[in-house]
């Protein structure tokens, strides 16, 4: 049997060994995407080790977006599992794919498939073990659009499709664990597409995704940080030198011992995920960081900051805070809902009447376990 390179996207990875038992291939349909090419087998599992019957299976190329004119119930699977499980896509083109198995929108999995251009014989996949389906919600902006324009978000490689209410609100349920990237669109194509950051979605799990901007041209990252920078009489200092950028979007902000004194509320349009502004003369933070939703590493130490914004507690993806010597005297109880953090400091601070939720938070995450000895009065 040849070597086959599967990669499990399910947050939780399961390992397991190949196909001991041939599934029947004369009982399930398959996809015919082009004849001549082999095709796959798997067999799906739920958690128990019970078989998989009756479970949806599909196969997509993993840059695959649905098309805005079928509805997510309309979609049509490749094959589906028979009593013992097993399922059969037929003639898959050598290429690389996201297969899905669901059962029902309750319990799902997907894996990422590389079909191989030398492969000429039917391929048998590692047992799929389906976990609880999850989903999530979030909104996109539209307050510069025409009531008649609508607003699509899409998720790559799967069969699904969600159109923004008159709100912008969007949702996704039934989904299998794992990163999900989207990509969003509006029927104004004057608007262009956004190719969204993934979003991570757990075993039964209904999370917020967080609320997207659209239309964005990705120039206005640059005037953004421009911005900030001519505030704070930095007008010779070049934007590409304080920036990464990534697949054309501003992604890291580099201002360390600048002389910065205020941040423009435009910075809650960036999707940083990284923001670095130690040393700086920085008396407070605007409420729009809060909007940041990708943000993931926060450097704030030897600023002025007397406290925090209490939309700091919506930048779910955080894992690393650093807000040493400054002038905090307490930090919002919203910073509690901060559960990714893996490295926090907030030493040489005036971090004395904590509520007691915030004080256990910090006491769960800091990376100095005496943080409150090195409290100033």
């Amino acid at each position: 049997m040849s070597c086959i390179k599967k990669i499990s996207l399910g947050v939780l990875y399961t390992a397991v060994v190949y196909l001991s038992l041939h599934c029947a291939t004369d009982s399930i349909s398959g996809s015919g995407s082009k004849a001549g090419n082999p095709s796959v087998t798997a067999r799906a599992y739920f958690a128990d080790n019970t078989v998989a019957a009756e479970a949806d299976v599909f196969i997509r190329p993993v840059d695959y977006v649905m098309d805005t004119t079928v509805s997510d119930s309309d979609r049509t699977p490749d094959a589906t599992t028979d009593s013992n499980g097993c399922f059969v896509i037929d003639s898959v083109s050598p290429g690389t794919y996201l297969i899905e198995v669901n059962y029902r929108s309750t319990f799902a999995q997907m894996i990422l498939y590389e079909r191989a251009g030398n492969i000429d014989k039917e391929e048998k996949l590692d047992d799929i073990h389906l976990l609880q389906a999850g989903g999530f919600y979030g909104n996109v902006n539209k307050k510069c659009f025409m009531k008649k324009e609508n607003v699509f978000v899409q998720i790559f490689g799967m069969e699904r499709v969600a159109l923004a209410d008159s709100s912008g609100n969007f949702s996704f349920k039934g989904l299998p664990p794992g990163n999900h990237k989207l990509r969003i669109s509006s029927s104004n194509p004057s608007y262009g597409v956004i190719d969204a950051d993934t979003v991570a979605v757990n075993p039964g799990e209904y999370r917020n995704a967080g609320n997207f901007l659209l239309p964005f041209e990705y120039s206005k990252d640059s005037v953004i940080v421009r911005e900030i920078l001519d505030l704070n009489g930095l007008d010779t200092v070049p934007v590409d030198d304080v920036v990464v950028k990534r697949h054309g979007r501003v992604k890291e902000l580099y201002l360390e011992n600048c002389g910065i004194t205020q941040l423009t509320p435009n910075i809650g349009k960036l999707r940083l995920h990284v923001l670095s502004i130690s040393g700086n003369n920085l008396e407070s933070l605007p409420d729009e960081i809060g909007e940041m939703y990708a943000l993931k590493k926060l450097y704030c130490a030897n600023n002025a900051l007397a406290a925090l914004p209490g939309t700091i507690g919506n930048l779910s993806h955080l894992y690393v805070i650093n807000l040493n010597r400054n002038e905090l005297q307490t930090l919002p109880v919203s910073i509690t809902n901060l559960t990714c953090i893996r490295m926090l400091m907030v030493n040489n601070n005036r971090l004395k009447n904590l509520p007691e939720s915030v004080k256990e938070w910090i006491d769960t995450y800091s990376y100095d376990p005496d943080w409150e000895s090195t409290q100033r009065p």
